[in-house]
């Protein structure tokens, strides 16, 4: 018998630590996603308000792992925090090594153990370039228990300005997989500059520290962190005599993470921090921080 010409069905997923839904929002392009899989609630409202019809369901011990276990899954995919190894995060004060003792390294244990659960084709984590550094003795163990039950394992780095966004943000995926795995080959064209990118949308209001000085704005260069335009123009004497407070700051210098954009040149990762526009003296808006990371 032919088959009857129709639509061509598409494969399934289910994402797990997904938080407010942007790695749904590039797989829901090419899969059917049936639901999320979350520990917490952090993102979940989020989440909701872009995807209204997702089930989410919220809590480890109420994922309905039996349910979901009688049908056949493509592809789980998943971002567990990252904070265990990220460079801004826990490792910049207590050592590359603390992520054996990080309890949120546990959320991509859980992430790890659907394969057993739900045997899906291809299962993949995403996370920080550090996650296979610092972590690669924990990658490798993964990838040894994933193989005693079928599957394979690559690893894959990329970085998202080869990917067409105009920002440096070099990641790591580990994917295990029990059906052929062949990633496109990308394309290095030369990646757009924020100035440009930011042309497309019209701000909103701004998403920034009043208790940042406009002169600081005014006087931090293109691609330059806040923190260094304030030891270059406000600081007196050296480090040595900076007054801190009890975390051991430094009293008045703004936090690490806030910059200038660059004019000529991609930025630094976009993960949350207030930016600077790299023209204009003000901070930048929700909306032009969603548009330079590549979100409709």
């Amino acid at each position: 018998m032919m088959p009857t010409p129709g639509k061509r069905k598409r494969p399934k997923a289910i994402g797990a630590y997904i938080f407010a839904g942007g790695f749904t929002l590039g797989v829901s392009k090419h899969f059917d996603v049936a639901c999320h899989l979350e520990e917490s609630d952090y993102g979940v409202a989020t989440a909701r308000l872009n995807f209204p019809d997702l089930p989410i369901h919220v809590g480890h011990d109420d994922w309905p792992i039996d349910i979901l276990s009688r049908s056949e899954w493509d592809l789980i995919y998943g971002n567990p925090p990252c904070a265990a190894w990220s460079q801004a995060g826990y490792t910049k004060t207590r050592g590359t090594d603390k992520w054996r003792s990080d309890l949120r390294v546990s959320c991509t244990t859980k992430h790890f153990d659907l394969i057993g659960y739900l045997r899906p084709k291809v299962w993949v984590w995403e996370s920080v370039t550090q996650a296979f550094s610092k972590g690669r003795e924990f990658c490798d163990d993964l990838a040894a228990k994933a193989a005693k039950i079928g599957y394979s394992t690559s690893y894959v780095l990329h970085d998202a300005q080869w990917l067409g966004l105009p920002q440096v943000r070099k990641r790591f995926f580990m994917v295990c997989h029990r059906v052929e795995f062949k990633p496109d080959g990308v394309k290095f064209a030369e990646p757009p500059r924020p100035v440009d990118v930011l042309k497309t949308v019209k701000p909103g209001e701004q998403f920034g520290r009043r208790s940042v000085s406009p002169g600081l704005i005014e006087s931090v260069r293109p691609g330059e962190r806040l923190a260094k335009c304030w030891e270059r123009t406000v600081a007196r004497g050296g480090p040595d005599t900076w007054e801190r407070n009890g975390h051991g700051n430094v009293k008045g210098r703004p936090p690490f993470g806030l910059v200038r954009l660059p004019v000529d040149s991609p930025s630094g990762a976009v993960v949350g921090y207030e930016m600077v526009h790299p023209t204009q003296d003000r901070w930048l808006s929700t909306e032009e921080m969603q548009v330079l990371s590549g979100f409709p």
